[in-house]
C-alpha cells in the first residue's frame, strides 16, 4: 500500500508558511533600517513583498492539497470502489 504523502504535503505547507512570517519580519526590520539611513528602495522593496505573497501562497496551496488528499482518501475507505 503506497504512503499517503499529504501529511508530508501539510508539514512542508506549514513549515513554508512558518518560513514565509520570518522573512516578512525579517523584512521589516531590513525596512526600518533602510529608512533609518535615508537608503529605501521602493523597488527592492516592493519586488521582496511580491516574493513573500507568491510564498503564502505556495504554502497555502500546499495545505488546501494535503487537507483535499486527506478528506479524499477518507472517502475512499469510507466508501471502497466494487469491481
Amino acid at each position: 500500500m503506497p504512503v499517503p504523502r499529504a501529511p508530508h504535503i501539510q508539514a512542508g505547507g506549514d513549515r513554508l508558511l512558518e518560513l514565509t512570517r520570518a522573512l516578512e519580519r525579517a523584512i521589516e526590520n531590513l525596512d526600518l533600517s533602510l529608512i533609518e539611513l535615508s537608503l529605501q528602495d521602493p523597488d527592492t522593496r516592493e519586488a521582496l513583498r511580491g516574493f513573500v505573497t507568491e510564498a503564502e501562497g505556495l504554502a497555502n496551496t500546499a495545505q488546501s492539497f494535503a487537507s483535499t488528499a486527506r478528506g479524499l482518501a477518507n472517502m475512499a475507505r469510507r466508501f471502497p470502489a466494487t469491481l
